[in-house]
């Protein structure tokens, strides 16, 4: 595998991040999520300013994300983090990369 390379995420990775969540969501099991989301729902969640998105690509795709955003009922200086990885491409170091 090509090294990883980890920047912001920009609206415009949306539709690819999407892309990789959905395959995530349709194998079940690893995610809370139940359903597919569009590009455009996940474009609206990345508008929070509350929230850092990065994306891990390798060769130019994305083969991973993460988010982390503070969420009610947690401690003050907590947050929520989600970090996902291609289908396949686990144990590679990706979410370590994200991390």
């Amino acid at each position: 595998m090509s090294p990883v390379h980890i920047r912001k995420a920009r609206p415009f990775d949306a539709g690819a991040m999407a892309a990789l969540l959905n395959e995530i969501i349709d194998i079940g099991g690893t995610t809370a999520l139940q359903g597919p989301l569009s590009g455009d729902e996940l474009r609206d969640w990345m508008s929070d300013d509350r929230a850092t998105w990065h994306v891990a690509e390798t060769d130019g795709e994305i083969v991973g994300f993460q988010w982390i955003e503070p969420r009610s009922g947690l401690p003050r200086d907590a947050a929520s983090i989600a970090t996902f990885t291609k289908p396949g491409q686990q144990g590679l170091g990706i979410g370590s990369a994200l991390f």
